[in-house]
């Protein structure tokens, strides 16, 4: 028996409920994967933890007029997830962006070699992009001391008068 209205409508209320769920889950998912890929492994999410959770997310026309490719395709995969080079180029075009190549086959490619060559980003062994780990180790690793240095705030105060280290 097909379900009544009211029961379709409560099936549609609990799922939308389910909706940032679904992206908290897949964000540790990926961080998992992440914690793998860095460690050489396969990761264990590649076919429930990669998908998008929004993939029906719509730009509003012009959004991304005039913005660089790459603040673009950050805010899409920020907001919607790890996305393939069709879905980026698709989400792109939604929201306004102008490639320079105006056959659709021709820019997904040149979109596939820019996020090639972009560290901001990492294409996956399920062929699916995401934001790179890369910046931001390097950025912890610049902010921690050498082993044997001390940090800053390790450091013993200067005297004022002497200009010499507390002891």
């Amino acid at each position: 028996m097909p379900l009544d209205d009211a029961a379709k409508r409560t099936v549609e209320g609990l799922e939308r409920k389910m909706l940032p769920l679904k992206a908290e889950l897949r964000k540790w998912k990926q961080a998992i994967n992440l914690i793998y890929e860095a460690n050489d492994e396969s990761p264990p999410y590649l076919d429930e933890g990669d998908a998008p959770a929004n993939p029906k997310k719509k730009y509003s026309r012009g959004e991304f007029h005039g913005q660089p490719l790459a603040t673009v395709v950050k805010r899409i995969i920020t907001e919607i997830g790890p996305q393939n080079e069709h879905e980026l180029y698709d989400a792109m075009i939604d929201g306004g962006f102008g490639f320079d190549e105006p056959n659709a086959e021709r820019a997904k490619n040149n979109l596939k070699i820019s996020l090639g060559k972009n560290i901001a980003f990492t294409k996956m062994p399920n062929g699916f992009y995401n934001l790179s780990v890369t910046r931001s180790k390097r950025a912890a690793s610049a902010a921690e001391p050498e082993k044997g240095e001390k940090a800053a705030d390790e450091l013993p105060e200067k005297d004022q008068e002497t200009g010499q280290g507390a002891s």
